[in-house]
């Protein structure tokens, strides 16, 4: 990605007039103005930003968040450390994630006078269901529950049709 905008970062003005004329045509056809339209007007009416100016915004970032570089630009400072990092991809395999070790049963909720929700979906032999439950003051006050009906293999029908298996109780 830091490739596509490696030139961008000191756009020449032969390179800016170069731009600007590929996106006047465009621009044109969003606002279908005139050709005697200036190319600075057309962008200020659709609100597009200049292609150089999209493009050093696009090589300051990436040379910030991705390569962690600092970088001045125009009297202004952009450092690494200002932004996220980006998450680092899987550094275990998911065939070799222990899973029962990250699965606690203990309660995690702290009992008191709020209101709280919880949500389950599951998948039986009898078909796909769902649900919710409300705790208030650590006391079940709403339940419900629904179904979803078993479709033959023909995915042809309503895939969408529920049918309600327990009605709601306080």
């Amino acid at each position: 990605m830091g490739l596509y905008y490696a030139w961008a970062i000191s756009v020449s003005p032969r390179l800016q007039k170069r731009l600007a004329s590929i996106q006047r045509i465009f621009l044109r056809y969003i606002t279908g103005a005139y050709k005697t339209t200036p190319t600075a007007a057309l962008q200020t009416i659709t609100g597009i930003m200049p292609l150089h100016l999209k493009a050093q915004q696009g090589a300051i970032y990436i040379n910030v968040t991705c390569l962690r570089k600092e970088i001045e630009f125009h009297d202004h400072s952009y450092q690494p450390k200002g932004y996220e990092e980006k998450m680092k991809s899987l550094t275990t395999h998911p065939s070799l994630f222990n899973i029962t070790n990250q699965i606690s049963t203990t309660e995690s909720y702290k009992e008191d006078n709020t209101l709280m929700f919880f949500t389950d979906g599951s998948k039986t032999e009898m078909g796909t269901g769902c649900s919710y439950c409300a705790f208030e003051n650590g006391i079940e006050v709403l339940e419900w529950k629904r179904k979803i009906r078993k479709i033959p293999h023909s995915v042809s029908g309503r895939i969408d049709g529920t049918e309600r298996s327990d009605h709601q109780s306080k």
